[in-house]
């Protein structure tokens, strides 16, 4: 079996274990889980020839990767690293305000005692 092969049957193998769980998963944890599949997405244009994208974005979750030395290393265009933020920028969820709210953040009152200087 080939390196390729091998990366097939992995991400496979655990497209099949993530669709068998999502049954149990938490709103949060499909968040999270959505989350992850759309950075391995926008990932899979610049590494997927040479990497499997669903394990870098997994090794630069747990900080054995550096994005700055995965990009250096697969000799990544600007236009490709542009690219690549474009669609991680897309990923990342919009904050929801609630209805009748401000558009914009005020910070709170400072606490009693507390001065302004």
């Amino acid at each position: 079996m080939t390196l390729l092969q091998k990366i097939e049957t992995s991400v496979f193998l655990w497209v099949l274990w993530a669709l068998a769980g999502c049954a149990s998963l938490t709103p949060a944890q499909q968040a999270r889980l959505d989350l992850f599949e759309c950075r391995v997405h926008a990932f899979e244009p610049v590494v997927s020839p040479a990497l499997d994208a669903a394990h870098v974005v997994a090794d630069i979750y747990r900080g054995q990767a550096d994005l700055s030395e995965v990009l250096g290393s697969l000799r990544a265009t600007q236009a490709e690293v542009k690219a690549l933020q474009a669609s991680l920028d897309a990923c990342e969820p919009k904050p929801v305000l609630p209805v009748g709210t401000q558009s914009k953040l005020v910070a709170p009152p400072p606490a009693y005692g507390n001065k302004i200087l």
